[in-house]
């Protein structure tokens, strides 16, 4: 009988070992994510770096790409929806994110750059690469402080990756999607107009 009831004993043990181990991965993930998120809210994209493998994305000296990235990221909400232990070295995370809805403002921002380029070629003048970007930019965050109020909600699945001590976010195209307020989308639909 002392046997049998200790075997129970060494199997729930064995159990609960198993499902604290289970916790701390799925609670490292999860914090992985938060200071992710937080990081992009105080567009602090070389913490950002910490938690998911930026390749583009860099610190602007730009004052109007610095001040599109705070009205972009002001809206940027968030929230852990659930978790799944994929296996030891992988956390699926479901996040509901909230972010600047990139439609609107892209096609204000699409007609007012034709409208400029347009009166600008009649003029007979012609801007450098530079003064083309800065005119872009200036476009762009007058667009988003126009219709930045309005937001978009997307559920996205991240995978994160166990990386020696630390857990990655791996990027995706969805989570950017997301992030961007449907940047994708809106992207897809301007390529769609302009093949038809």
């Amino acid at each position: 009988m002392r046997k049998l009831r200790r075997l129970g004993i060494l199997i729930v043990v064995a159990i609960l070992t198993y499902t604290m181990t289970g916790c701390g991965e799925v609670r490292k993930a999860e914090n992985s994510v938060n200071n992710m998120f937080k990081a992009f809210q105080n567009l602090d994209f070389e913490a950002a770096k910490e938690y998911i493998d930026l390749e583009e994305v860099e610190e602007q000296d730009d004052i109007n790409a610095k001040a599109i990235m705070e009205n972009l990221f002001q809206e940027l909400e968030y929230q852990i929806i659930s978790s799944e232990k994929i296996d030891k070295d992988t956390v699926n995370v479901k996040v509901k994110i909230t972010a600047v809805d990139m439609k609107p403002i892209f096609r204000d921002f699409f007609v007012d750059y034709i409208a400029h380029a347009f009166s600008y070629a009649l003029s007979g003048d012609e801007m450098t690469e530079e003064e083309q970007e800065a005119k872009m930019q200036e476009i762009l965050l007058q667009s988003i402080k126009d219709r930045g109020s309005q937001t978009v909600t997307n559920e996205v699945v991240l995978e994160v990756n166990r990386q020696g001590k630390d857990w990655k976010v791996e990027s995706s195209d969805t989570f950017v999607n997301a992030l961007l307020g449907d940047f994708e989308k809106v992207v897809e639909e301007i390529q769609n107009s302009l093949d038809s």
